[in-house]
């Protein structure tokens, strides 16, 4: 195991001396932009005795934050996971490992830790920044955003894994792509469902039980806009794991594929 975390350590300072630094940094300007021109709104609804109004405002704008910065990171995650075979390839970094005793499984896990390392740092982060905007906006903490973090997290686990999983056999933007298309396949055939034609029915029940978990309910809006009287934690639970468990599926497959696989250096 101290091959895997020596490339993990590896991999993660890699990121870190990318151009992806820049991009993140970029991202947050925009964001402040964005967060500063609503402040003055909600100034606005401060001085008119809008307290209704005002915490509207705060709600949203604090969930808006919540959503942008785990979508930013599981994108990111993705981005991350499908180039990172790629790159050491074409630069041939992954020559010293090709020529040592590093079996093939330590190094792909090894490159998914490190990355994955990165993403959960980066959202650990967003979240931190969002729970003080929560405790400066005095807003409510509801059990149900505890479970909307997590699925912040697994999200960016699914993106993370399956992408570096079908980078072995994919090119970046394939795997990425079919990453992105993979967990929109629920919300994509939720009409078929409802089709009268049997075959239809049957071809979507069987691409659904292929495709990740669905979450039933947008957990972070409802942790926000309103108060469930019997939440399923024990579901939102499941699907959350289950998510995770699709993800080490891909990995475990691209480790198995990978071992077997030659490669080709340009």
């Amino acid at each position: 195991m101290s091959d895997v975390w020596i490339i993990a350590a590896n991999t993660f300072r890699e990121i870190l001396r990318r151009k992806v630094i820049y991009v993140l940094v970029l991202l947050g300007v925009l964001m402040m932009i964005i967060w500063l021109g609503q402040t003055s709104l909600m100034n606005m609804a401060s001085e008119a005795d809008e307290p209704e109004i005002l915490l509207q405002m705060k709600t949203s704008q604090t969930r808006i934050f919540f959503g942008m910065w785990s979508s930013c990171t599981a994108f990111l995650g993705l981005f991350l996971g499908a180039v990172a075979l790629a790159t050491e390839i074409r630069t041939q970094t992954i020559v010293p490992v090709l020529v040592r005793p590093i079996p093939r499984w330590a190094y792909l896990v090894g490159k998914w830790l490190g990355t994955q390392l990165f993403v959960c740092l980066l959202l650990g982060l967003g979240i931190g920044i969002g729970l003080v905007i929560m405790w400066a906006f005095e807003l409510e903490m509801r059990p149900l955003l505890w479970f909307s973090m997590l699925e912040m997290f697994a999200g960016a686990t699914l993106f993370t894994g399956v992408s570096l999983g079908l980078s072995v056999v994919l090119n970046p933007i394939l795997a990425g792509g079919v990453t992105l298309l993979l967990s929109s396949v629920p919300n994509m055939i939720e009409l078929l469902f409802r089709h009268p034609h049997w075959a239809l029915k049957g071809l979507a029940a069987t691409v659904y039980y292929l495709s990740p978990a669905h979450m039933p309910t947008d957990l972070l809006a409802d942790s926000f806009e309103r108060e469930l009287l019997q939440p399923d934690y024990a579901l939102y639970a499941r699907v959350i794991v289950e998510n995770i468990l699709y993800s080490m599926s891909f990995l475990l497959a691209g480790c198995i594929l990978f071992s077997r696989q030659e490669i080709k250096l340009k």
